[in-house]
């Protein structure tokens, strides 16, 4: 990645932004152009997205130039599920807890292969302005 001009950087959201390894990736890239592309586990929100984008970028060198970026709901563990179903046998009423799990049930199947057509036709457009 280091040797090319323009690298496309993928990553899954954790806690937020992006792992420790994408963000020391992010901060070795001078003098590159990078589109990044992402999943997390709540979707279809585009200021939640920017948010995530935000922090990620953050992480850029100085001297790095952002040409674009793309994300999209993606799956999240087991264990999580197990967490939020947890909350709701402590509290069946848990309307938040509801709506956790019914975001997870929701994030399963993500992402799909419009999403990733989607990402891949952002990428594109950024990288070669078509």
């Amino acid at each position: 990645a280091c040797a090319a001009d323009t690298v496309l950087v993928g990553f899954w959201c954790d806690k937020g932004a992006c792992t420790p390894s994408v963000a020391a990736l992010l901060s070795a890239l001078h003098g590159k152009r990078v589109f990044l592309f992402g999943t997390c586990g709540f979707g279809a929100d585009q200021s939640y997205y920017q948010q995530i984008i935000d922090r990620v970028t953050s992480n850029l060198a100085d001297d790095t130039e952002l040409v674009g970026w793309a994300m999209c709901q993606g799956k999240m563990g087991p264990a999580v599920k197990q967490r939020y179903e947890a909350m709701l046998e402590q509290d069946p009423d848990n309307a938040r807890a509801k709506l956790l799990l019914d975001n997870w049930v929701a994030a399963k199947d993500h992402p799909t292969k419009e999403d990733l057509d989607n990402m891949a036709a952002a990428a594109k457009k950024a990288v070669l302005g078509e």
